[in-house]
């Protein structure tokens, strides 16, 4: 599932409570378009229990995960969670982001 850019929050929360992917990557590419309140309520939805969350981009303040700054480390973020269901294994987190840069 691909959204472009200023997707209106309920919008991002109805489809990703409909498709319960098995991640999501949210882009900040600032403090104005880190939507501190959507990601709140994307950790607290129930629908995506075991969905991995995934931060990227410097809009994201460093706690809560977010600076995934390369596509190295974007894509191994995102692919990571999907080869482990694929292969049995259970997914590293649960709505929390686990990479950072200097994994890669």
């Amino acid at each position: 599932m691909l959204l472009g850019a200023s997707v209106p929050p309920q919008a991002l929360l109805d489809a990703a409570g409909r498709l319960e992917p098995t991640v999501i990557f949210l882009w900040a590419h600032s403090r104005h378009t880190a939507r501190q309140d959507e990601l709140a309520t994307l950790r607290r939805h129930p629908s995506l229990e075991h969905t991995t969350l995934v931060l990227g981009g410097p809009g994201w303040p460093q706690r809560t995960g977010g600076q995934l700054l390369d596509l190295a480390a974007a894509v191994l973020a995102c692919t990571s969670p999907i080869l482990s269901q694929r292969h049995g294994s259970p997914a590293q987190s649960h709505l929390a982001s686990q990479y950072d840069s200097s994994r890669s």
